[in-house]
C-alpha cells in the first residue's frame, strides 16, 4: 500500500511590505489571507491563480493580485480585495503571466509576459499604463529613483545613469534593494551586491557547492540582507542566511521548516510553508500559523516539514 505523508497544502506566500499580511495559495486557486503578527486567518476566497509566481500583496496589504499563465474568465491577470475576497477588476486578455511585482509605492504592477513585452498595469483599475520592450522583469527600490531591469540580454540598474550587470547563469531567483545597494542571485550562482552610487560590485557571497540563494530580503533594522539557502542537488532543509550589507560576512541564521521555494520574507521577520513564523533577528520562532496540510503519496523528496 502507497504511504502518504501529511504537508503544508500552501505552495505560494507573498507579504505586504508595510502591513504583517501575507496570501497564501493553494494549488487549486484557493487564496487565504493571514495576519502573521497575530495568528489569524482573515479571509479566504478562489482567485484566477495558478500558483508560484502568479500572486502578489499590494505594500499595505490591501489587495491580492493573481495571475494565471492562460487568459480568458478562469485566467488572466486579477486583483481582489483582501478585506472582501471582492473581485476589483479582471484582465481577461492577458495571458502567459511570468514574475509580476509591485511597484514600490503600490500605485502599479510590473507584469511579466512571456515571450512579449512587459506591461506596467496601474493597480487601481488593471488598465495598461506602460509597456517595456525587451523586458522580463522590473524591480524598482523603494529607497531611490533606481530601478532594476532584467532584459533578455542583461541585467540592467537604471538610475542617474545606466549599469550593467553581467549575467552568470540563465535565470535571476531573486534580488533585494537597500538605500544604497542592490543584492541580486542567480541559479547555481553567487550572491553580488552592487554599490548604486559608484556602480561597481561591492562584494560577493560563494554559497557551498550544489547550493543557491533562492528568495532574498533587506532589513533596514540591522542593515543587512536576508536570503534562503537551498542545496537544488541533494534537497535538505532551506538555512536562513545573514549578509552584511557592507562587507557581505555571512552568518547562518536558522534552518526553515518550509519547501524550497515556498516561503516569504515580512518585516522582521520570514514566514515558511510550515506555517513558522521566525524572527531575522535569532532565528527564534515566533509562532505559528495554522495553514491546512494535505495528503501526499511519499516519494524520495526530502518531506522538509517531517525532518526538520
Amino acid at each position: 500500500m502507497e504511504a502518504t505523508l501529511r504537508r503544508s497544502a500552501i505552495r505560494t506566500l507573498k507579504a505586504a511590505t508595510h502591513a504583517p499580511i501575507i496570501s497564501a495559495a493553494f494549488f487549486k486557486r484557493t487564496v487565504q489571507i493571514w495576519n502573521w503578527d497575530t495568528g489569524e486567518r482573515t479571509r479566504e476566497f478562489d482567485t484566477v491563480t495558478d500558483g508560484h509566481p502568479h500572486l502578489l500583496v499590494s505594500p499595505f496589504g490591501d489587495y491580492v493580485i493573481a495571475a494565471n499563465w492562460r487568459k480568458g474568465k478562469q485566467g488572466g491577470v486579477a486583483c481582489y480585495g483582501t478585506k472582501t475576497g471582492e473581485k476589483v477588476w479582471h484582465r481577461t486578455d492577458l495571458r502567459r503571466i511570468g514574475r509580476m511585482r509591485f511597484a514600490s509605492d503600490g500605485a502599479s504592477i510590473w507584469c511579466g509576459i512571456a515571450g512579449r513585452s512587459l506591461q506596467q498595469l496601474d493597480a487601481q483599475t488593471g488598465k495598461t499604463v506602460a509597456v517595456m520592450r525587451a523586458v522580463e522583469e522590473v524591480l524598482d527600490s523603494p529607497y531611490s529613483d533606481h530601478r532594476l531591469e532584467i532584459c533578455r540580454q542583461q541585467i540592467l540598474i537604471a538610475g542617474m545613469s545606466k549599469i550593467v550587470v553581467p549575467r552568470l547563469s540563465f535565470a535571476l531567483l531573486d534580488a533585494a534593494f537597500s538605500p544604497s545597494a542592490l543584492c541580486l542571485t542567480e541559479a547555481a550562482g553567487i550572491v553580488r551586491c552592487v554599490d548604486l552610487d559608484l556602480g561597481m560590485e561591492r562584494w560577493q557571497y560563494v554559497p557551498p557547492s550544489g547550493q543557491h540563494l533562492i528568495f532574498l530580503s533587506y532589513n533596514s533594522t540591522d542593515h543587512c540582507f536576508y536570503g534562503t539557502r537551498w542545496s537544488y542537488e541533494t534537497g535538505g532543509p532551506n538555512i536562513l542566511i545573514r549578509l552584511s550589507e557592507t562587507t557581505g560576512t555571512s552568518t547562518e541564521v536558522c534552518h526553515l521548516n518550509a519547501y524550497p521555494d515556498c516561503c516569504c520574507f515580512a518585516e522582521g521577520v520570514v514566514v515558511t510553508s510550515a506555517g513558522d513564523v521566525v524572527s531575522l533577528q535569532n532565528g527564534n520562532t515566533i509562532r505559528r500559523l495554522d495553514f491546512p496540510e494535505c495528503d501526499y503519496p511519499d516519494s524520495p523528496v526530502q518531506d522538509f516539514h517531517k525532518q526538520w
